[in-house]
């Protein structure tokens, strides 16, 4: 837990330079999604290392076309179960965050968001295709590959979350109590708790049923707009779609 601290603190001021906090858990999720394929799969997760035996550097330069032989990572090279909260923060410290290319992850992919989601549905098919003893092979793989997505999608709703709770604050000044929940990596707008303590602050101003309507409308209003906070939204709801996908069965025997 004192590693995600540390990550959320250096990437409130480093997110725009260095391409944030859930593009290394999503480097992660994508490394052990390419062991479970290269294992029971037909080998189209990271298809330029289809039909090899890739190394972490060699999974990550494909995705990017950045050199990462260049880094210091060494201690991986022969290691295919690397930890999720270390790996993210070598990731993330050194800026190895370039953009990702979808279509370097899942060849029919239109888009991040669908390759999230393609990812996903075809992790979910081969393990229902794949024997118990088979899918008993990659179980630590399968699990870290839903960690890894799973921090992935935490830290972007935290950072969403602070694009939407900024917007708020400027459309309704001081007179609304913005009030967070924790998730794994960090904070998150909660809407009853800013009801809650927006009425408790002014009972005479506000009622419950009124400023949840008025909160909610803006919310709308905000999601609805085309800009470039909103659009971290689709990556969000694809990757809840993919998480469920991929548990579409167990891994264990």
């Amino acid at each position: 837990m004192r590693i995600v601290i540390y990550l959320l603190i250096v990437w409130l001021s480093a997110f725009a330079e260095a391409g944030g906090l859930s593009n290394a858990y999503e480097r992660l999720w994508i490394w052990y999604a390419y062991q479970i394929d290269r294992t029971i799969g037909s080998g189209l997760i990271v298809p330029g290392c289809a039909g090899k035996d890739c190394t972490f550097t060699e999974v990550m330069s494909s995705l990017d076309n950045a050199d990462w032989s260049a880094t210091p990572w060494l201690e991986n090279e022969g290691n295919k179960t690397p930890d999720i909260e270390e790996t993210a923060k070598f990731i993330f410290e050194n800026s190895w965050t370039n953009n990702i290319r979808p279509w370097r992850i899942f060849a029919a992919a239109q888009g991040y968001p669908d390759m999230l989601e393609k990812v996903g549905t075809y992790l979910g098919q081969i393990k229902i295709l794949a024997s118990p003893e088979k899918r008993a092979t990659v179980a630590f793989a399968d699990n870290a590959a839903s960690i890894a997505l799973a921090q992935a999608l935490a830290s972007r709703k935290v950072e969403y979350s602070d694009f939407f709770m900024r917007a708020l604050r400027e459309e309704f000044g001081s007179a609304v109590k913005v009030k967070t929940v924790p998730n794994s990596i960090g904070e998150v707008y909660d809407l009853q708790a800013t009801v809650e303590a927006t009425v408790a602050a002014n009972p005479q101003r506000f009622d419950p049923a009124s400023i949840k309507r008025d909160l909610e409308d803006f919310q709308g209003r905000y999601e609805s707009a085309d800009t470039t906070e909103t659009r971290h939204l689709a990556p969000i709801r694809s990757m809840d779609v993919s998480l469920n996908r991929m548990g579409i069965i167990s891994c264990s025997p």
